[in-house]
């Protein structure tokens, strides 16, 4: 039976070897799938020169631009623009001369931009994808990964474990990076839209504004977050590359490492780039953070106690009270008028007073204060007017006489 055992040994050893060799192919096919795409961005481009003019040449900007964005977004951005401009001309009488004139800018800048959106941001676009395919070594890195894994270890099963984990990583950077390709996609013909939300910063447009101008503060980040991944991969690879002097298993540790680095790198590069991310990520962690919804709790719980204590202190200030504001725990200092909110009530009371004295002392004919407010006023006014007229009679007396 030495022999039935031979050939269930070698069969298992085939079809394991044969999975091996699978994800093995798999990993590289991976690896040089989603390495341009990493330190690259998607662009416009045109045979006929740097600028694209017109339609791109390439797709998938050729169908978004003629599709989309002639079709639907640019005739829907003007239109949304008409209709802006005249909200502001219904609303010029309730708005200050200063506002006015700032949507107005805005809204011809959003005007003009939606004509030249494309051939200024093709430029840009292209210049940071031929910075990070020129610093990032795409063809070097690209030959060999899956053989780097064989002949940096030995064992079926090693390097089955190791092609397991490669596996996980590569798949995981994989959706990161087609998500920021699919956004970038998205968000360039969606410029002109949120360009027309942004100019519209007033009620009751403004929880629209503030959110384009959010999702618009990530688009630079999505852009030139390829290029710490390019710089990561350059020093990287020279530093661990086939042909160095590393050890080759180390040097296969940092060939596996690149990947997930350059991950992080790009997330951290349009995290801080965004406010708007910041805070999404701010308010998640808090969320989700029993810590954070602990010590939340207790200073809501703070914050109840404080206000009630500072009406019952106003409360007692105001009235006079003799035995003083109430302290944290919940006892009263005799003569005690050091609160805050005890100060405002006792303001409160002598400006009631004051007001009261002033109405006794200054009696219009009507019996309102504000009547009798409102001459004394136009009196001061009129007394100032003219001590400023006869000042500028003689200075032009003065310069006469010069």
């Amino acid at each position: 039976m030495a022999w039935l055992q031979e050939e269930v040994e070698n069969a298992i050893k085939n079809v394991i070897e044969d999975f091996t060799d699978a994800l093995l192919r798999l990993v590289n096919d991976i690896h040089e799938t989603i390495l341009e795409p990493i330190v690259g961005v998607p662009t416009p481009k045109s045979d006929s020169g740097y600028m694209v003019v017109g339609t791109p040449d390439n797709q998938p900007w050729e169908s978004l631009y003629q599709d989309v964005y002639l079709a639907y977004i640019m005739p829907l951005a003007i239109m949304m623009m008409v209709i802006a401009f005249a909200f502001v001309g219904l609303r010029a009488g309730s708005m200050s001369e200063y506002r006015r004139k700032q949507l107005l800018r805005r809204l011809g800048l959003v005007f003009i931009g939606t004509f030249v959106w494309f051939p200024l941001v093709s430029i840009p676009l292209q210049f940071i994808d031929a910075v990070g395919m020129t610093i990032a070594p795409i063809d070097e890195m690209s030959a060999g990964l899956g053989g780097l894994i064989q002949s940096s270890l030995g064992g079926t099963f090693t390097i089955l474990a190791m092609v397991v984990i490669s596996n996980f990583f590569l798949v995981v950077a994989g959706f990161v990076v087609a998500l920021r390709w699919i956004a970038l996609s998205v968000l360039t013909p969606l410029m002109p839209l949120l360009g027309v939300l942004w100019s519209m910063e007033v009620w009751p447009f403004s929880p629209a504004a503030n959110m384009a101008r959010r999702v618009a503060g990530i688009y630079p980040g999505l852009v030139i977050s390829g290029v710490p991944p390019a710089i990561l991969f350059r020093i990287g690879w020279e530093v661990g590359g086939l042909e160095s002097t590393v050890d080759g298993l180390f040097s296969l540790f940092i060939g596996l490492t690149l990947i997930p680095a350059a991950i992080i790198a790009m997330v951290m590069t349009v995290y801080w780039s965004s406010p708007a991310m910041r805070t999404i990520a701010q308010k998640g962690a808090s969320t989700t953070n029993p810590a954070a919804a602990k010590a939340g709790a207790a200073k809501a719980k703070r914050t109840s106690g404080k206000a009630v204590r500072g009406a019952r202190n106003v409360h007692r200030g105001y009235a006079d009270n003799q035995l003083g504001s109430v302290t944290k725990s919940g006892q009263t200092t005799l003569g005690s008028g050091d609160s805050k909110a005890y100060k405002l009530g006792s303001s409160a009371r002598s400006t009631k007073e004051h007001a009261g004295r002033y109405n006794n002392l200054r009696k219009s004919k009507t019996g309102r204060m504000r009547d009798k407010a409102a001459d004394d006023a136009r009196n001061a006014t009129q007394k100032a007017s003219t001590r400023a007229k006869r000042g500028l009679k003689n200075t032009k007396e003065k310069v006469s006489r010069w």
